[in-house]
This record gives structure tokens, C-alpha cells and sequence, in this order.
């Protein structure tokens, strides 16, 4: 088995958003580790005490061990901001549970927590701010380590009869896996096929469609190297056999494989010796690893005159 790491470019990525409106309805969508403003004020004047309160979602069927980062900043100088500079909290997240729900379809139910910025029942108030309106922005950065599952036809195909041919090659989906957890990241759809080579060797050819959030930047690892960046690790296995893809993509001098510039569509093959005694189905498992980060902002209204709140 052979990782392969991909240079992820997307046509489309979108790192954040800034809203504006009511805070109180605002929600990144993700999939992965998703969160949503809760309770925060209409409007805001010097020395009037609030905090910042996020509700956490995890969609995903892992329990997350103190590797989900939020991190909380605002857009003003330190003179004039209560927070001190950007502040993190590392947490915990029990998995999300999957339930089939009375239509007889699996449905996730995602693990929820609060957290409040600054906490330990604390506020924050802005002093002397001359200007606004007030930006604050959310960032919320979680590994993923998933795999997605299926059974495949591996058949040389003269073992094959003349009603069976249609198997050697095979479109499908990974359904099960996308409803029973949900990242940001997946394969949407493939295509199989398998074509002779030799007697008893043939070449299994892969061609995935993957799928990204509408949101977030992905990065190969949790320490997020600006080498990091859009890099996505992906392990493909064949049960049963020792196996080692080539994606069509370019081998750097470190080792790497890189994927063309906008590309979503990944081509990958393997060749591999068959006896007719072989299993005709076997087990196909892509683990796709990586690190995600989302990015939001929301704006709130700022009064620089009026009765002030004492702190």
C-alpha cells in the first residue's frame, strides 16, 4: 500500500465569510466539525460587558481527544481590543451517534457543546473604542482521518461468463459512508475498471470523484506548513492483495505526488497478478487524512455615544 499525498487545489475555496444580519443563525457548513454564533448582542458601546459563545457540532463518528481547536480574534489594535491577541481553546468531543430514523434511512445525530469566550465567568468590554463597527472572527481547525468502504468485482475477465462481463467494470457511490458520517472532504462517486494484461495479470483501474465543502482550507498536517497547504493524504487498499496506485500525477524530489491544478477527478491504477480460486468480490478502502480549518467572521454593530455599561 502506497500513501499517496495530494496537492489539493479546488476551483473554488472558500477560506471564510464575513456575516452580517442576526449572529444568532449563523452556522459554518462543513460537515466535519461545524459551529454556530450563539447569543451574541445586537450592538455593542464602550464598557458594556459581553462574551462570545459558539456552539460546536461533530458530524463525524470519531471521538475527537483534545485536537479540535477554536480560536477567537478581532480586527482592532490591542490598545482598543479587550482580547489578548487571537485566544485559543483545545477541546474534546464525544462522536457523533448514526441512527436510522423512521423512514428506514441512517442519520447522523451530531455530539454538541458550547464554548464560551472568555470563560470562567468572565467578560470582555472595550474601552475608549472611537470607531466601529466591531468584527470578530471564529477558527476552528480539527483533524480527519476517515475511510471509505465498499465491496468491489476482481475478476480476470476469461474467468468471467458472458453475463458476468459487465463486471469488470462498475460505477458507484459511496453512500452509506457519506450519510453515516460527514466531512469535509470525500469521494463522491467511481469507476471502476479491470483490463487483461497478461494470462492471470490484469490492470484495476480507479477513477474517483471527489467532493469539498464550500468552506475551509485543508492542510496535510496539524502543525500547517505553508507546504502544507492543500495537501491531502490518501491511502488506497485492496484487501487480500498488496497493492501500490499510481494517480497519473507528478513525483516530486520529496517524495510526493501532486495533483494538476483544479483537478477533482483522480485517475489511479494498479496492476495485479489473479488465480481463478481468487474471492470474485473483494474490499476496497480509501483512508483519506488531513487537517481542516474554517474561518468565520461576524460583525456587530458599535455605539461610540450614548449611556455607557459599567464593566
Amino acid at each position: 500500500m502506497k500513501r499517496l499525498v495530494i496537492f489539493l487545489i479546488f476551483l473554488v475555496l472558500v477560506s471564510g465569510c464575513d456575516f452580517r444580519g442576526n449572529p444568532g443563525t449563523l452556522q459554518s457548513v462543513t460537515g466535519g466539525i461545524d459551529f454556530s454564533f450563539y447569543g451574541l448582542p445586537d450592538k455593542l458601546m464602550n464598557d458594556m460587558p459581553f462574551t462570545v459563545n459558539l456552539d460546536i457540532f461533530n458530524y463525524m463518528t470519531k471521538k475527537m481527544d483534545k485536537n479540535i481547536k477554536v480560536c477567537l480574534g478581532d480586527v482592532h489594535p490591542d490598545d482598543y481590543s479587550p482580547l489578548s491577541g487571537e485566544e485559543c481553546k483545545t477541546i474534546s468531543m464525544e462522536a457523533a451517534n448514526v441512527i436510522e430514523n423512521q423512514n428506514g434511512q441512517l442519520e447522523t445525530l451530531p455530539e454538541q457543546q458550547r464554548v464560551e469566550f472568555p470563560g470562567n465567568n468572565r467578560e470582555y468590554a472595550y474601552r475608549n473604542l472611537e470607531f466601529g463597527p466591531v468584527t470578530f472572527f471564529v477558527t476552528v481547525g480539527y483533524p480527519v482521518d476517515t475511510t471509505l468502504s465498499r465491496n468491489i468485482y476482481l475478476l480476470y475477465p476469461s474467468f468471467l461468463s458472458d453475463e458476468d462481463e459487465e463486471k469488470s467494470k462498475e460505477t458507484g457511490s459511496f453512500d452509506d459512508f457519506v450519510i453515516k458520517e460527514k466531512t469535509p472532504i470525500t469521494i463522491n462517486s467511481f469507476e471502476k475498471e479491470v483490463r487483461p494484461l497478461s494470462e492471470g495479470r490484469v490492470r484495476l483501474k480507479l477513477i474517483l470523484y471527489l467532493t469539498q465543502a464550500p468552506e475551509g482550507v485543508v492542510y496535510a498536517s496539524v502543525n500547517q506548513r505553508d507546504g502544507d497547504l492543500d495537501n491531502l493524504y490518501m491511502d488506497i487498499d485492496v484487501k487480500g492483495y498488496d497493492l501500490n496506485f499510481n494517480c497519473g500525477t507528478d513525483v516530486g524530489n520529496d517524495g510526493k505526488i501532486k495533483l494538476v491544478r483544479g483537478a477533482k477527478r483522480l485517475e489511479c491504477y494498479s496492476d495485479v497478478n489473479l488465480k481463478e480460486t481468487d474471492p470474485h468480490q473483494v474490499n476496497l478502502n480509501i483512508n483519506l487524512k488531513y487537517y481542516y480549518k474554517v474561518k468565520h467572521s461576524v460583525t456587530i454593530p458599535f455605539e461610540t455615544a450614548g449611556v455607557g455599561f459599567s464593566g
